[in-house]
């Protein structure tokens, strides 16, 4: 009867550790955000929803470079939340547990393979405008809320791609340059869920 017993014991103990394995797994983990794009379709799931969402406008890439207008494949961490204090409340982001940061008017992003800040944020007042970069302080909503990803960054290799965003998307979800695009909606309830563990899981 002991016997039984413990081998019943012995078979929960192990149904639970592959359960645990699985949970664990970055696949499986309700906290990361799974993008997947069949039939011409990009869709995201975070802690069981599915989201609409637009990545780069010519696909998905094994060996992504600088302009190529493509996705990179594979799973990356999440950096750090940007804000547009103006636009975005920092009330909305309380429930947050990503470092978060706002964006100034004089903040940049290099994406000059040639210069040695290349995938890295600038300070605009000590930068040659002459050297390709973006402005993270834009005119439309895009970059009203971004998140950096883990991308290219340890180390930075030159021309490998720079700027792989988590942002908002433009009307009618449009390719972007490499990025990942939500709404403005969507990327505000997905951000509570995330934490350090997080990842932006391509597939």
């Amino acid at each position: 009867m002991v016997l039984g017993i413990t081998t019943k014991l012995n078979k929960i103990s192990i149904i639970v550790s592959l359960l645990s394995l699985a949970i664990s797994s970055p696949l499986f983990a309700s906290n990361n955000i799974l993008v997947n794009f069949k039939n011409g379709k990009c869709q995201a799931t975070v802690a069981g929803d599915v989201y609409q969402c637009s990545l780069g406008k010519n696909g998905i890439s094994d060996s992504k470079i600088e302009g190529d207008g493509k996705t990179p494949r594979g799973e990356f961490e999440l950096r750090k939340i940007y804000y547009r204090a103006d636009k975005i409340s920092k009330n909305t982001l309380k429930k947050v547990s990503l470092p978060v940061q706002k964006i100034s008017t004089t903040d940049g992003w290099c994406d000059d393979p040639k210069d040695p800040r290349y995938n890295t944020l600038i300070d605009l007042n000590n930068f040659d405008p002459a050297i390709s970069h973006e402005d993270l302080y834009h005119k439309d909503d895009t970059y009203n809320i971004i998140i950096t990803v883990g991308y290219n960054d340890a180390p930075v290799v030159a021309g490998k791609g720079s700027a792989i965003f988590v942002r908002i998307t433009e009307p009618n979800y449009p390719g972007t340059a490499g990025g990942i695009a939500f709404s403005e909606k969507d990327l505000l309830k997905i951000l509570p869920e995330l934490n350090a563990n997080s990842k932006l899981i391509v597939q």
